[in-house]
C-alpha cells in the first residue's frame, strides 16, 4: 500500500514539474 501511495505522489510531482516546465518556456518564448 505504501508503494503504491509512493508512486502516486511522485506521478503528482513530475506533472507538477512538467507543468511548471512548459509555463516557463512560454514565457521565454513570448
Amino acid at each position: 500500500m505504501m508503494r503504491e501511495v509512493m508512486s502516486n505522489k511522485i506521478k503528482l510531482l513530475n506533472s507538477e514539474l512538467i507543468e511548471m516546465a512548459s509555463l516557463v518556456e512560454k514565457q521565454i518564448y513570448d
